[in-house]
């Protein structure tokens, strides 16, 4: 399953990363790490992407706002939130987001979101 961690903060993505990888999941491949949610949605437009993990606070464009677009080019992308602020869940699920974890990430808690993921992409 390949993956996309979109922050515009490089220590979060960072971290993302190593709590990510600290899982060993077997089929999960992280092929690009994002601080421009542009440059994500040009990724999404030429690459098979199945998970987005997007922090909700980006600059120019939020996060919800940056899955609406990537959904317009890849339907079957499945996506999770990630922010500081609590004050957009409701905004997430609507847009049918996997999950929706709050920083700072503890592994724990990724480890459920992962466990979701399983469940809705079978491949897992």
């Amino acid at each position: 399953m390949k993956a996309i961690l979109i922050d515009d903060e490089l220590l979060a993505l960072s971290y993302l990363e190593f709590q990510l990888m600290k899982m060993n999941h077997p089929i999960l491949e992280i092929i690009s790490k994002l601080t421009n949610p542009y440059d994500a949605i040009e990724l999404v437009k030429h690459t098979k992407v199945d998970i987005a993990f997007i922090d909700i606070e980006l600059p120019e464009i939020n996060g919800i706002e940056l899955a609406e677009r990537m959904l317009e080019y890849n339907p079957d992308l499945k996506v999770v939130f990630i922010t500081a602020n609590q004050e957009y869940a409701v905004e997430g699920f609507d847009l049918n987001a996997i999950d929706y974890i709050v920083k700072p990430i503890r592994f724990e808690r990724l480890s459920k979101t992962m466990h979701r993921i399983s469940e809705v992409i079978p491949s897992m």
